[in-house]
């Protein structure tokens, strides 16, 4: 009875062994038949990411600072978030995390990118075709993206940029963002 408590039941190994080689195989057989054509439709991508990855490692880091600096301040106007940003770059290069965080952020570049390239065109065709719309999962659509605003919705509130003068633009876009999806509900 005390081992109940102590220790959390597992498979037996025999049935695991068997249940793990039973999913090995279906893993091989699948991968050897549809192998080489999920390699060529991922060509593309990979070779985007490894074009951005290479480019992001060659990049003097002087250089990629200032861009980021550039990027952060144009996006934020906050010189305080751009120190801090500065910051932490220096604090990964310092760890020795540099190429590490230069893949990572070429991941990032290219999932960006792809989800920019398909969700503007589908976004674009389900504003134009009510049968597009219609063919679309718009339930789970309108959940992401209700759940998505009333996260934001909830930052906001919490960090009393509705209050606040200078983020009053943020709070509002927090309420029409939200009062939209609500009217596309019914």
């Amino acid at each position: 009875m005390s081992n109940f408590f102590t220790t959390f039941p597992e498979m037996p190994n025999k049935q695991f062994r068997e249940m793990k080689k039973g999913i090995d195989a279906s893993y091989k057989d699948f991968a050897r038949e549809w192998g080489d054509v999920i390699d060529a439709m991922f060509d593309p991508l990979l070779k985007m990411l490894v074009f951005f990855e290479k480019t992001l490692v060659a990049t003097p880091w002087p250089i990629f600072m200032i861009v980021l600096v550039a990027l952060t301040y144009w996006g934020s106007r906050s010189i305080k978030l751009c120190v801090g940003t500065v910051l932490a770059f220096v604090f990964i290069g310092y760890f020795r995390m540099w190429e590490e965080t230069m893949s990572t952020i070429a991941i990032i570049l290219t999932s960006v990118i792809m989800s920019v390239a398909i969700g503007l065109p589908t976004g674009i065709a389900m504003s134009r075709s009510d049968r597009t719309q219609k063919n679309s999962n718009s339930h789970f659509g309108y959940h992401a993206n209700y759940a998505t605003i009333r996260i934001f919705n909830s930052y906001c509130d919490v960090n009393g940029y509705r209050k606040n003068s200078r983020f009053n633009c943020g709070g509002n876009l927090c309420y029409s963002a939200s009062y939209s999806i609500n009217e596309f509900r019914y």
